[in-house]
């Protein structure tokens, strides 16, 4: 068992999926190696953050789509103004 396998076994307990790794093995592991020790802790934070703060993300598709009309607009106009094309 290398770190590899053991990080994506930590990650698949971290995510609530079966690690295909004995628990004993990992915690061993882990306990043993500062490398993968790190690597589990920054994962548990990022796991952490990630369920903890709903992002509200606004629906931009109406003033983006209205923007854009504006701009093709302009543009057409500016295609059609005198002395052009």
């Amino acid at each position: 068992m290398n770190c590899d396998d053991v990080r994506v076994a930590l990650s698949a307990r971290l995510d609530g999926e079966d690690p295909r790794l004995p628990s004993a093995a990992l915690d061993a592991h882990t306990d043993s190696c500062p490398g993968c020790r790190s690597w589990l802790a920054r994962a548990e934070r990022v796991t952490r953050l990630t369920r903890l703060r709903a992002v509200d993300v606004p629906d931009l598709t109406a003033p983006v789509l209205a923007a854009a009309s504006r701009a093709v607009s302009r543009s057409a106009a500016t295609a059609l103004a005198p002395g052009r094309g």
